[in-house]
């Protein structure tokens, strides 16, 4: 448990520690498109024309298209990216609502701010499962959490190298990670 506590990572229930990911906002949504076919009418000739006039309108229609749920791989890669070049905006949206509403925000944000950014080196080293339901131990009680994926990364903190299991969960098509603010 010494690596996972390194970095405040958080673990399912039936451990200690709860399982640590990165976090930021990116949008994956399309933004809808308006499409139409368009549609003839024929008038009648007028008393002052002798050729019949056309006139075409259009009835639109909307389509929505959005990109598929973001990966875990894909996720760590952005992660990794927004940790590389300080964007600690990115890594503080994405940690899970849950944790934020379990630890509270002014806690996170700074341990954010104090370990996770401190990270290097960030990598993924396995995709171990998911999507299932998991769950973790929080302050105030266990709390269920969907659309988990289990992973192992590795890290450079504090200039040792860990390799850790870890959780990310989808929220609205976007990964988020899990993570033991402290």
């Amino acid at each position: 448990m010494l690596i996972a506590a390194a970095a405040g990572f958080l673990l399912p229930e039936d451990t200690t520690d709860v399982v640590a990911a990165p976090a930021t906002t990116t949008s994956t949504q399309l933004a809808p498109t308006t499409t139409a076919a368009p549609v003839t009418t024929t008038l009648p000739p007028s008393s002052s024309t002798t050729s019949p006039s056309t006139t075409t309108s259009v009835a639109p229609s909307t389509t929505t298209s959005t990109l598929p749920d973001e990966t875990v791989a894909g996720f760590v890669d952005l992660f990794a990216a927004a940790l590389a070049s300080g964007d600690e905006p990115f890594v503080q949206e994405r940690l899970h609502p849950a944790v934020i509403d379990s630890f509270g925000e002014d806690l996170c944000r700074a341990w954010v701010t104090r370990e996770i950014m401190a990270l290097s080196q960030y990598q993924l080293v396995s995709e171990d499962g998911g999507p299932g339901d998991r769950s973790f131990n929080f302050p105030g009680g266990s709390k269920t959490i969907t659309d988990v994926f289990d992973a192992t990364v590795s890290f450079v903190f504090e200039g040792q190298i860990f390799t850790n299991p870890t959780n990310f969960a989808l929220v609205n098509s976007e990964m988020h990670w899990l993570g033991q603010c402290r």
